[in-house]
């Protein structure tokens, strides 16, 4: 965990440190980017679409101490596009419909 924490540390400050990178997303394949991403998996409870084509992922550490979003192009290229600590999952209800709707 604290080689999680430190290396999670190390990106932020990179990032931070360099305007260029911290305007540049980390892209490449799905399969580089998941294994960068290691030992977050991918969530489950659902993905988002963008623009009709983009897929958005989220993937966090079983713990939830860190979180990875990912977007993914229809030609397969995968950018890491945020990251952070304290995922949290939640199980709402789903919404009530409106009368009359």
């Amino acid at each position: 965990m604290r080689l999680l924490t430190t290396a999670v540390l190390a990106l932020s400050t990179l990032l931070l440190a360099t305007p260029a990178l911290a305007q540049e997303p980390m892209c490449g394949t799905l399969a580089e980017i998941e294994a960068g991403v290691a030992p977050e998996v991918r969530v489950q409870q659902g993905i988002g679409q963008m623009n009709g084509a983009h897929m958005t992922l989220t993937y966090a550490t079983p713990d939830g101490a860190t979180w990875t979003a990912v977007v993914v192009s229809p030609n397969g290229r995968a950018c890491v596009v945020d990251f952070g600590t304290d995922w949290q999952t939640r199980h709402d209800a789903a919404p009530v419909p409106e009368e009359g709707v």
